[in-house]
């Protein structure tokens, strides 16, 4: 009896974990230059690899863009980058927790940072 119980804890404690991943765990961000870095796709829409860390420079290296994605801007901090020829870094100051857009050349929002 205290076997099938031990057998049956595994088994749900493997399908409620393992609905999860590894891969869908967001990546933790290195520090490069006294900022967070933070990998972001460009393919279709900007995409984070992770959560910015509140209260801490950023820099965003992104991958190489096309189309709307080929360029991205933060018209606050007076930044726009192309990103056609292979990608490009966006270093911005220390935010505060929230959602901040990630807008395309074109001035839509193509994606989104979120800072906790």
């Amino acid at each position: 009896m205290r076997r099938r119980f031990a057998v049956l804890l595994v088994a749900l404690g493997i399908s409620v974990f393992g609905s999860t991943g590894c891969a869908s765990a967001p990546q933790a961000t290195q520090v490069v230059a006294g900022a967070q870095a933070i990998r972001v796709s460009a393919q279709g829409t900007f995409t984070p690899a992770a959560a910015a860390k509140a209260g801490v420079p950023i820099r965003l290296e992104f991958g190489p863009g096309g189309g709307c994605t080929a360029a991205v801007k933060f018209a606050e901090y007076g930044v726009f980058e192309d990103l056609t020829d292979g990608g490009g870094v966006v270093n911005l100051p220390a935010l505060g927790p929230g959602e901040y857009p990630l807008v395309c050349q074109a001035d839509m929002v193509m994606g989104v940072l979120r800072v906790e």
